[in-house]
């Protein structure tokens, strides 16, 4: 079977804390300490000194993750707020670029990683699909032929000539994953972003790719929503600290997550007597 997404030991390193702009303007004051510290830091390079705090400015948001995964098939990513997850899916959109590593990807890929990506707030709705669709690569006919029903399953008919910067969070979502999920790429790529739309959309977009995968499509899903997860997916990875622990059947992998302890119960138990306000009922 062909491979559709092959990840070899890649990494991303972030910088922790504002990066200085090449077109900030320095205080007077600002120039003279650097005058004056400038000596002091060259030394501590020439003799490996350097100040301890440069290696405590960076963070490894994904750190040495491989995997491969075949056309077809369904993959769920699960872990912690701050895991990698979105980093991940950011690599393999060309969003960014990896520090280490490579990625090879098989096929157009579309892309949901937060409501609104990819659309330009001064264009309409109609003009962002066109657009969408010509980033993906497709021809004018091919939209037109989807363009009906990409309006259809966002149901913004009303406001598709309207510029996007007046729709709301609801409304973008909408268009954004009608778009990503109708124009089909060959690999589609879904962040945590369905929980903006309400109840009745989740399960419509859900629907739909269930639907996307059985067309035998490649389908990459992130979510916290293990019941999601356990429907659509076929295997999971599990990812924490940027670091991939495992990757097993999707039953497995949410067992392996729920039991380690990583997975934060919505739960809270009051002492007697010190619950909110002073006040306990039996």
């Amino acid at each position: 079977m062909t491979t559709a997404i092959s990840v070899k030991n890649i990494g991303k390193q972030y910088k922790i804390g504002a990066a200085e702009s090449k077109f900030r303007y320095n205080m007077l004051r600002d120039v003279i300490m650097d005058t004056v510290y400038a000596p002091v830091r060259i030394a501590k390079a020439m003799i490996g000194k350097s100040d301890r705090r440069q290696n405590q400015n960076y963070v490894w948001a994904l750190k040495d993750v491989s995997f491969d995964l075949e056309e077809g098939k369904v993959l769920g990513i699960v872990g912690r707020n701050g895991a990698g997850k979105s980093t991940l899916l950011k690599i393999l959109s060309r969003v960014t670029e990896p520090t280490v590593g490579t990625v090879s990807v098989r096929g157009r890929v579309g892309s949901l990683l937060e409501v609104g990506t990819g659309f330009h707030p001064e264009l309409t709705g109609r003009e962002n699909i066109y657009m969408n669709g010509a980033i993906l690569g497709m021809r004018r006919a091919e939209i037109d032929s989807k363009f009906d029903e990409i309006v259809d399953f966002s149901e913004v008919t009303q406001y598709i000539d309207t510029p996007v910067k007046r729709y709301s969070s609801g409304m973008y979502l909408r268009l954004a994953f009608a778009v990503a999920a109708h124009l089909e790429p060959e690999i589609l790529v879904v962040d945590e972003v369905l929980a903006v739309g309400d109840a009745e959309f989740q399960k419509k977009c859900l629907g739909k790719m269930g639907d996307v995968a059985q067309q035998g499509r490649t389908v990459l899903f992130v979510s916290h929503n293990m019941s999601a997860i356990l429907r659509l997916t076929q295997e999971a990875i599990v990812l924490n600290k940027g670091q991939m622990l495992m990757r097993g059947p999707t039953q497995e992998a949410v067992d392996f997550y729920l039991s380690s302890g990583q997975a934060q119960a919505g739960e809270r138990i009051w002492e007697y007597g010190r619950c909110p306000g002073g006040e306990c009922s039996i």
